[in-house]
Formats: structure tokens, sequence, C-alpha cells
């Protein structure tokens, strides 16, 4: 999300590799999060720094406990659009963003276990204007990272760098054809270093949307494209990959009339399962999904009908036996419902977590817990927002043992219609007890 708001800051330490203690303001856009196995949330957000915006982070311990916030750009990046956060075993993050100062480019930056910052890296080319970074880090903190670049005539294509986990940094490789509209990159990397690259591709005229995946091998070496959808229409291009290597696709595919999610399986070795429809009718919008080490997955989208909005998902075995279709939130006139996250944990217990407005009154943000063996919790109430139709997006990770950290927007509105933004995080254990509410960028 974003808004107007200012911050005031002060800088106590502008050098590299030390903590830059940012101020306690108010926040810009949404959190981005990454978990631990042993519950150690690192929060990422963008807020205003001056006249411009910048890249935040800290860091939450499974006890409660924040550090510091401080800058992971420089005070001045003016940040826009997505950001990504991911972490490896050892507790190292990093962080990838859009930097918008003389065109756009893809920045990444490490913060070590201990919490020192590495120098800040351009990945993207200096001559293509580039936005909307995806990253994928192994356990041992090596990256993919994707984004997609401007064409000179109009058009866009998918790009990808990598970063090793001492900061080397390989060629850029382009995934997709000139002359279209490639967008919205995913990417998943498996423990030997091959990725999978999903995307949507649009001709420039508008005549044709299309799904398209790549497999980058470790070496670099680029597998063939491959067309996923069969609609007129495409959206939310996403992709997870098991422990063994096995990519998990999914997108929203439509006809015009019907916009129906979908999965499909690459094995490995390259060879693709048949298309899985989801639904057999509806109207899905913003799919999400998670892969568990051992294969399972679980998509998760919103349901537009004409008097409410609900939040479906959708479990597919490793086998690829897809379960039942469940309805996570009440088929209610005027209860409105949409953009779910999905967590899993190793063990195939997942967490969901959406938005939802009654009769346009405040929003509030929602959790369920489906177990592994397909037992649903009650729906849970995890904030409630002071104004109607606010955003509060989030975003939700699970730790080795199945406990939940839920980040989100909040909006707070005074009588005479002043507002602040701030990010929030809460902690859900297995059992269903939540944390007080903790505001990282009060």
């Amino acid at each position: 999300m974003r808004t107007d708001g200012k911050w005031r800051r002060m800088i106590l330490a502008p050098v590299i590799g030390l903590l830059v203690a940012a101020p306690a303001a108010e926040a810009d856009g949404g959190p981005q999060l990454a978990v631990q196995g042993n519950g150690l949330a690192h929060i990422g957000w963008t807020g205003a720094a001056g006249d411009r915006s910048a890249l935040f982070e800290r860091t939450r311990t499974a006890t409660g406990t924040l550090s510091d916030a401080q800058y992971v750009s420089s005070a001045s990046a003016d940040v826009t659009g997505t950001a990504d956060v991911a972490v490896d075993r050892s507790g190292n993050a990093l962080y990838a963003w859009t930097r918008s100062v003389y065109g756009d480019s893809i920045q990444v930056r490490r913060r070590a276990a201990d919490g020192a910052l590495s120098a800040m890296q351009t990945l993207s080319p200096s001559t293509r204007s580039s936005s909307e970074p995806d990253l994928a880090l192994d356990s041992s903190g090596n990256a993919v990272v994707a984004w997609q670049a401007i064409e000179s005539g109009g058009g866009s294509q998918i790009q990808i760098r990598r970063r090793s986990s001492t900061g080397v940094l390989g060629a850029v490789q382009t995934l997709s054809a000139t002359g279209n509209r490639s967008i919205d990159p995913d990417v998943a990397l498996d423990s030997n270093g091959n990725a999978v690259v999903i995307w949507e591709r649009d001709t420039l005229n508008g005549s044709a949307e299309v799904i398209e995946a790549r497999r980058i091998a470790s070496d670099g070496t680029l597998g063939p494209v491959v067309p996923l959808s069969t609609g007129r229409y495409v959206d939310s291009p996403r992709v997870g990959m098991d422990a063994n290597g096995n990519a998990i696709l999914a997108w929203i595919d439509s006809d015009g009339t019907r916009s129906i999610p979908k999965l499909k399986r690459r094995s490995a070795e390259g060879a693709f399962s048949a298309t899985q429809p989801l639904t057999s009718s509806g109207d899905a919008r913003a799919l999400e999904l998670a892969v568990s080490p051992l294969g399972a997955a679980i998509a998760t989208w919103f349901r537009v009908a004409d008097s409410y909005q609900i939040v479906r998902a959708r479990r597919r075995a490793s086998d690829g036996t897809l379960g039942a279709v469940l309805d996570l939130t009440p088929a209610t006139a005027g209860h409105r419902c949409s953009f779910p996250d999905v967590a899993m944990d190793p063990h195939g217990n997942a967490v969901f977590f959406w938005q939802t407005t009654d009769n346009f009154g405040p929003q509030r943000v929602q959790a369920r817990r489906r177990a592994a063996g397909g037992a649903l919790s009650s729906i849970e109430d995890i904030a409630v927002a002071s104004g109607e139709d606010d955003d509060v997006r989030g975003d939700v990770k699970l730790d080795a043992n199945g406990n939940a950290v839920l980040a989100w927007t909040h909006l707070d509105v005074d009588a005479d219609a002043n507002y602040t933004v701030s990010v929030q995080v809460r902690r859900r254990v297995p059992t269903g007890e939540l944390s007080p509410i903790q505001t990282v960028s009060p």
C-alpha cells in the first residue's frame, strides 16, 4: 500500500556494514516476511524518508523481542513497487527492491545473522528500467532474483541474475521473448541451484495473454520457454518447489466468462503433468501458492460473487490427488473477503491470512489454520482497522514447528480524518493462541 505520509529521520551511523538506525515512524508500504526455522522473523517494509521513500527492516524473535529498525536501502533510494526478502538456514537474510532514481533499477542487500549489512548491489542493467523483483534463496544463501525490464518499444522482458552467498554476481540472463509485455515474475530455487521462473506474457496489441515458465540449470543453461495457459486472459503466476526439485506452477486462466485457478507439476527431470483446474466455475482472483518440502501444495484465492466475496483453497497431494475445494469464509451477503495469503510448514500444516469487510465497515485481517490431516480451525480475527475500506493486506510465514508470524499494514483514522499507517505483527502458535499485537513501524 502507498500513502502520502512523511517521516522525519535521523541517520546515526551511515556506514556500510554498520547498523543504520531508523526512526519509528509511519509506514508507506505493505510488509514482507521471512521466518527462520527457530521462529526469528525478518520484517521489511517501505516507508517515507523525507521527500522520498526507503526500505526498512527489523527482526522479531520467537518470544517477541524486536530489534531496532534500520534502513536496508539508502535513505534517498526512492523505493517503489514491491520488495522481497528471504532467509537462509544460518539466519542471513537477503532483501531486493526497486530503486527509482534516474530510472528504475533492482538492488539487493544482505543482512547477516548478527545484523550487519553488506554493501548494496545493483543487479539490473543501467540501460533498462527494471521493477517488480522476486527472489529465491537456497539454504546456503545463494540467490536467484527475477524482475521485469522495460524495452525501448514499450514492451518488457523477464530477466534474472544469480548472487552467491558471498556476494558474487552472475551474468544477467533474459528469459522471455522481445516484442511483448512480460510481467509479474515468480521464482523458485532448489538445493542444487536449479531455478524455475514463471511469468505472464501479454502481446502489445492486447490480443493474447499467456502464462509461461522456464527452467534455469545451476550452470546457467536455459531450458525452453513453456506456455502453460489456454485462456484468453491470465493472472497470478506462482511457483513453488519441493526438496527434490519438483516444481508446482499455478495461475488463473480465464476465457472471459470464468476465471479458473489451475496447477501443473514439473518434475525435476522436466516432465510436466496434466493441468489441473481447481474449480469448474466462478470468478477467481489473486491466487497464492505454498509448497511443502515433501511436495504437497496448497493454492488459495478469492472468488467474486454478486453480493459477496469468499476465500477458497484447495490442496494437491504430492501424488497429484486433489482434495476438496475449501470455502474458508462464509458466503454471506455484504461479506467481502479478499487477497489471501498462505504458508505451509515442513509437515504440511498451513495457515491462511486474508482481509475482510462487512457492509463497508472497518477492515479486519483474519486467519485460519488447516492441519496436515485436513482439520480446519475456526476463523480468527487478527486485527481490526479503524477506518472503512482500509487496505490491510498482509503476509504470513511459518517456522519449522508451525508457528505463524503474520504482518499487515494498519490504518488509524481519528475524528478529524487524520490518519497514520503502521506495520503490525502477531504470532500464532499451532494450538491457536495469539501473541499481543506489536507495532513495527509506529
